[in-house]
């Protein structure tokens, strides 16, 4: 994914399994502060932790962070600042 040649590890979420929209809310509110809205992407570290197998009944523990963009678009940002 990122042209170094070394394998990379692609992992997908529901949304509802993570604290990321709350966390995006927030940063929206910040960004409404000023009664302006000014961007609809925030960067943000967030930190991942888990559980998963290695093999089917294998676990391990995994925690990682990483910079990532928030953002919604479209009608979803429409009716997400609704909520707000």
């Amino acid at each position: 994914m990122d042209g170094d040649g070394d394998l990379n590890l692609v992992l997908h979420f529901r949304l509802e399994d993570t604290y990321l929209i709350d966390v995006y809310a927030d940063l929206l509110r910040q960004d409404l502060a000023d009664r302006k809205f000014n961007d609809n992407h925030h960067a943000v570290d967030v930190l991942l932790t888990g559980r998963a197998t290695s093999n089917g009944d294998e676990y391990f523990d995994f925690l990682g962070e990483e910079n990532v963009d928030l953002f919604l678009t479209g009608k979803m940002l429409d009716d997400f600042l609704q909520k707000l």
